[in-house]
């Protein structure tokens, strides 16, 4: 917008300006409105936020228009230009009813500004024009007689017709229809007064006599400046001492500034270390949480996936490969259930003598003593492991041993379990 204004400011330097018009053209009919004068860039409240704006002054616009803008019915303005990079505004577009792009405030009229061209009565000729502008005051003048002084009109010096012996001579009337003459001469006549008047003066200093008060003033003007300067080169390790205590004074100041600095640049380092120690220990709970969330949803997963393989031998590498599957995702485990399914027949369900042969006494605690050597409250558990062993080998049909079993549940509950 500043180039703009800057682009405007030189096509005025030139002797042009923009057009002010009544349509855009090329929208049919274009009346001319005046002329157009970007003035300055200000601020506007433009859909809610407030936004920079150009304003502008028109000039010489026709009594047809300036009415037609009066009365309200030239409410909309559009602005017309070049190609963009050459940030000039050409023309502006007064429309009554087209809604522009930018929907600015209607166009109102608060008061009209009248020229500053200077008026003048058509009897009173003396200029042929005058023109004022905010720099200068420029003027055409003619005139239509000649200015000449009267014959001895000039009026006598003070003292001189005295001093000669000679009365005054009588000033003569002049004739009503000579004023041009009249004012010459009038004018002629002061300004001879006021040189004989600084000739007087003059010759009465240069008559001699006492001093005047000038050059006494001077004299002691003299005098304090001499004194003032002795005072100062009489002592100038006073004022070296003053100006080094300055330089002391502000040095300190500058390193307690330096230092101020220091301390917050150290505090704010702190803080920063403070909260990466922080961050890091949340971003490590966090994936321990996510972690055991996702290790829960797998288990529960791999539990159901048992369930629907009820009757099924399920051996430990099939199980592995469910939870695989399950981390992997719930359509590959689905796929994964049903291809076991497909795959594999249900086994028979164990005959009593099974059963009761796995329950043989005696069968538990020879199981247990394979494990080796086990403290209490080890031995305590594998015991209680051992019935839960027995219906889970004869469930599943599985080729664990109860001696794998009850080993294998002893090691994830943590308990010391000597090496096979």
């Amino acid at each position: 917008m500043e180039a703009a204004i800057a682009k405007a400011r030189q096509r005025e330097s030139e002797g042009h300006y923009g057009a002010v018009h009544v349509h855009h053209h090329g929208d049919g009919e274009v009346a001319e409105a005046g002329m157009l004068r970007l003035s300055r860039v200000g601020r506007v409240v433009y859909d809610g936020k407030e936004r920079s704006a150009l304003y502008a002054d028109f000039l010489r616009v026709p009594r047809a228009v300036f009415d037609e803008m009066k009365a309200g019915r030239l409410r909309y303005r559009s602005i017309e230009g070049g190609r963009w990079e050459n940030r000039e505004i050409t023309s502006i577009a007064l429309m009554p009813t087209e809604t522009p792009y930018w929907r600015l405030p209607m166009l109102t009229i608060g008061g009209r500004v009248e020229s500053n061209i200077l008026k003048m009565r058509a009897e009173c000729r003396p200029a042929i024009a005058c023109a004022v502008s905010d720099t200068a005051f420029r003027i055409l003048t003619h005139d239509s007689g000649e200015l000449v002084m009267a014959v001895n009109q000039m009026p006598p010096m003070p003292g001189q017709a005295q001093a000669q012996g000679q009365p005054a001579a009588p000033a003569q009337p002049q004739p009503d229809n000579e004023g041009g003459r009249n004012l010459a001469s009038k004018i002629m006549g002061l300004v001879m007064g006021m040189m004989s008047s600084l000739v007087a003066e003059c010759e009465k200093l240069m008559t001699g006599g006492p001093k005047g008060k000038e050059e006494a003033d001077m004299a002691e003007k003299d005098k304090d400046e001499t004194e003032s300067k002795a005072k100062m080169v009489s002592k100038p390790h006073e004022q070296e001492e003053a100006l080094a205590q300055a330089s002391a004074k502000t040095a300190e100041q500058v390193q307690a500034v330096e230092d101020a600095a220091a301390k917050a640049a150290a505090a704010i380092a702190a803080k920063d270390v403070q909260i990466a120690e922080l961050q890091a220990q949340v971003d490590a709970l966090k994936a321990k949480m996510e972690a055991k969330g996702k290790a829960d949803a797998v288990a529960e997963k791999v539990t159901a996936a048992e369930k629907d393989l009820a009757g099924f031998t399920i051996t430990d590498q099939i199980r592995s490969t469910l939870k695989t599957m399950a981390e992997t995702g719930d359509a590959v485990l689905a796929a994964y259930v049903a291809s076991i399914k497909a795959a594999l027949p249900k086994a028979a369900p164990a005959s009593p003598e099974e059963t009761v042969a796995s329950a043989k006494p005696g069968a538990d605690e020879e199981a247990i003593g394979k494990l080796g050597a086990l403290d209490p409250k080890a031995l305590a558990r594998a015991r209680e492991l051992a019935p839960l062993g027995r219906a889970y080998i004869s469930a599943v049909r599985t080729d664990t041993t109860l001696e794998d079993y009850i080993r294998c549940n002893l090691r994830r509950e943590g308990f010391a379990i000597p090496k096979a």
